[in-house]
C-alpha cells in the first residue's frame, strides 16, 4: 500500500510521534534518554524550532513543537542521530523506527493545552508511575514546578491562559494536567480533540483545516498562471 503524502506547511505547529520498530524498547537506561534530549538540542540549534511539550516513553516520543523549517528534516536528523546511537550502543540490527514519524497539524488557538495534557500524561496511562512528578523525561515538571527538564522549553502559547488571574499558575497546571477525559480515540488521540479526518493529519477544527488547504490550493493555481514552461524537449535554439 502506498504511503500517504505529508502535508506541509510552513510555521505550523505539531504533535509528532516516533516509535520503535514492532513496538520494541528504544530506551533502555538514563544515559539513553540524555542522549536522545542531546539530540535534541543540537537539532534545535541548527534548524531552529520551538519545542512546546514533550514526553519520552520506554518504545517511543511524543514532541509538540513548532517549526518554521522543514519538519521532515528535523525529524529525519534527528531520528537518524539516535538510531545510529542505539545501534553502536547495543549492536542492534535492522529497523529501529517504526516507518516513519506520525505528524497531526495542530490549531494554536485551541488544541495546545489539550495535546500538552495528552503528551505529559503519557506515563500515568502507561501505568509507570503513580505521580508526575516523579517522571524526569517530559516536560511536565517544567510547567508544573518550574524545574529543569534537560532541554530548553518554549513556554507553550496557551499556558499563561490558564492562570485567570490567579498567581498559582503552576498549581493550576498541575490540575489541570491532572484532570480525567472521558477515552481516547483508536489512534490513540485524546477524544476531547477534534481531530479533523483530512488524511488524518489534523488536530483542529473543521474550518482551520479547511482553510489551511484552500491556501495551498490557491498558491498551486497562482503558480500556474502566466506563461507556460519551455519544454525542453520541443526548444529549439536559434542558431542564426
Amino acid at each position: 500500500m502506498p504511503r500517504i503524502a505529508r502535508i506541509k506547511f510552513d510555521s505550523l505547529t505539531y504533535h509528532i510521534i516516533s516509535r520503535g520498530n514492532n513496538k520494541m524498547n528504544i530506551f533502555l537506561d538514563r544515559a539513553d534518554y540524555q542522549q536522545y534530549l542531546k539530540i535534541l538540542n543540537k537539532y534545535n540549534k541548527k534548524y531552529i524550532f520551538y519545542l512546546y511539550n514533550f514526553v519520552l516513553m520506554p518504545n517511543h516520543v511524543h514532541l509538540l513543537l513548532k517549526a518554521d523549517t522543514d519538519l521532515s528534516r528535523i525529524m529525519h536528523g534527528i531520528n537518524l542521530s539516535y538510531a545510529q546511537y542505539f545501534k553502536r550502543k547495543y549492536n542492534h540490527v535492522g529497523h529501529f523506527w517504526q516507518d516513519r514519524f506520525k505528524s497531526y497539524i495542530v490549531e494554536d488557538d485551541s488544541y495546545l493545552l489539550t495535546v500538552a495534557r495528552y503528551i505529559e500524561r503519557n506515563p500515568l496511562r502507561a501505568n509507570l508511575i503513580n505521580n508526575l512528578h516523579g517522571y524526569d523525561y517530559s516536560s511536565y515538571n517544567f510547567y508544573a514546578y518550574g524545574e529543569n527538564c534537560g532541554i530548553e522549553i518554549t513556554t507553550n502559547p496557551l499556558y499563561f491562559t490558564l492562570s485567570n488571574g490567579t498567581t498559582e499558575l503552576k498549581k493550576v497546571y498541575q490540575n489541570f494536567i491532572s484532570e480525567q477525559k472521558p477515552g481516547y480515540l483508536s489512534n490513540g488521540l485524546p477524544i476531547d480533540i477534534d481531530i479533523n479526518i483530512i488524511k488524518a493529519q489534523f488536530i483542529s477544527s473543521h474550518k482551520f483545516a479547511q482553510q489551511l488547504i484552500e491556501s495551498r490550493f490557491t498558491k498551486r493555481i497562482r503558480r500556474r498562471l502566466g506563461r507556460p514552461r519551455k519544454n525542453k524537449e520541443n526548444f529549439i535554439p536559434n542558431l542564426l
